[in-house]
């Protein structure tokens, strides 16, 4: 029971997620409902008040539907709103006839820690924004997450409703009857009291903090990306596979030998425990990712592609040693060896290929140069064969490489001619705009538009899908 805001009665499912949440506030009564998926991902919500039509809010992935129509669906800068036959659709003049726009694209700036800032979208077309017009919404947050009020409060009409709950580290607010409630995936969280409203389903590796504490009580450098316990994940520095995570709540990726880790779980009946954790910690060190390297090659084999369309161009995402000014590796001050995530140029491919160059050693594993390779990327330039049509997603070669080489492939979507900026531009003036990029996974799955040149995280992304980390 929740007085305050007129909560009388929550039921929940296996999961210890909310099946049906009973609410009168005074001004509204009814109930919100929620089903979901074998794992807990949320596929529906039903929100019933009193003397209202009843709101169904289903969930595809990213596409998000109310009462079966498309509402939004997720863009590497924000989010598409479907406009067709809506006073949102914009008229423009070709060849003498008038076409009218089909979806409102709306793009969002986000700070460090996800969270949703700034919405605005282009609604008359005219290749600029009337910051007095089409400004969607600004929104700014005290360090829990309650929204700031008092000030740029208007939300304007030029984004979808429900795609605008999407707010503090990019989570959906439940704002209806009042609940207030930011679904984080395996919790529910209120920003105004700082707190999870479930208790932590990894408690028991948590020992040391209070089940409903959020982010270690520090988010202004902390996230929780689903409301479950980080940890610090351990993978063989010689196969790049992972071994097992401990106790730790740095949310770190280490290497270390597998025969250490072995004999440390071995010897401690576990690796989660504060002794088995400290142990593992001195015998590992923390892989940097090199994601400025990897975004300026990015922006370089898009830039020639950009400028020469004949061939694709391609890079590698390997782990790989640190090496020092002479050349030698590097170690951390308890002697480990220290590991980067980085990138190395490949060579130019032809019109429509660019020929994966690693080789399969005896453990299965692909090298390149002596390191383990994560991953490729690769431009896909505007072809000249009158029989392929440049689409903007991975390609059934794309996916076989990735099969056989037991790797992930990202294609870039050079074709279109858009230019890339180097990282130190990038966070000199704010551009996140360049070709989108698309992933395809050594199991053949593929998911478009995770980023773009200048705007990813395919580093850390690469290392996690190649190592099966699952988080």
């Amino acid at each position: 029971v929740d007085r305050n805001k007129g909560i009388s009665s929550i039921s929940y499912n296996h999961l210890n997620l909310p099946d049906t949440v009973t609410i009168d506030n005074g001004t509204e009564s009814g109930t919100i409902s929620y089903i979901y998926d074998a794992s807990g991902a949320k596929l529906k919500k039903t929100v019933n008040i009193t003397g209202q039509t009843t709101k169904e809010i289903l969930y595809a992935g990213g596409y998000v539907y109310e009462d079966d129509d498309l509402q939004f669906f997720p863009h590497p800068e924000g989010y598409v709103e479907p406009v067709a036959g809506t006073s949102k659709s914009i008229g423009f003049s070709t060849g003498g006839a008038t076409s009218y726009t089909a979806y409102n694209y709306v793009f969002q700036y986000k700070d460090h820690l996800g969270n949703v800032r700034l919405s605005y979208a282009d609604s008359d077309g005219n290749n600029a924004i009337d910051t007095a017009t089409e400004i969607v919404e600004e929104s700014n947050y005290y360090p829990f997450g309650l929204k700031q009020n008092g000030y740029n409060d208007d939300i304007s009409a030029n984004g979808n409703a429900l795609a605008q709950n999407f707010k503090y580290n990019g989570k959906e607010l439940n704002s209806e009857m009042g609940l207030e409630w930011y679904d984080f995936g395996a919790r529910n969280y209120d920003a105004a009291l700082g707190r999870w409203m479930n208790i932590d389903p990894l408690a028991e590796e948590m020992r040391r903090h209070s089940p409903y504490n959020y982010a270690f009580n520090n988010p202004i450098f902390f996230i929780d990306p689903d409301g479950m316990a980080p940890v610090d994940w351990y993978i063989d520095a010689t196969t790049g596979k992972v071994l097992g995570k401990d106790g730790a709540d740095t949310n770190n990726i280490r290497t270390i030998d597998a025969g250490t880790f072995d004999s440390i779980s071995t010897a401690n009946g576990g690796t989660t425990s504060e002794a088995a954790t400290a142990e593992l910690q001195e015998k590992s060190a923390v892989i940097q990712i090199n994601q400025s390297k990897i975004d300026d090659d990015l922006a370089i084999i898009n830039n020639q592609t950009v400028a020469d369309q004949s061939a694709e161009r391609q890079i590698y995402i390997n782990l790989s040693p640190v090496r020092d000014d002479e050349g030698y590796s590097s170690t951390d001050s308890n002697g480990n060896y220290i590991y980067e995530v980085t990138s190395e140029m490949g060579n130019p491919g032809t019109d429509g290929e660019a020929p994966f160059e690693a080789r399969i050693n005896g453990n299965g594993t692909a090298m390149r140069n002596g390191s383990v390779v994560l991953a490729g990327a690769h431009t896909h330039n505007l072809t000249s064969d009158p029989t392929v049509v440049n689409t903007s997603t991975t390609s059934g070669k794309d996916a076989n490489v990735a099969s056989s080489f037991g790797v992930t492939l990202y294609a870039v979507d050079s074709f279109t001619g858009t230019p890339s900026v180097h990282s130190k531009q990038v966070s000199k003036l704010g551009m996140t705009v360049g070709p989108s990029i698309h992933r395809v996974t050594s199991d053949g799955t593929k998911t478009d538009n995770i980023g773009t040149t200048n705007n990813n995280n395919i580093g850390e992304d690469a290392l996690k899908k190649f190592s099966g980390i699952n988080n």
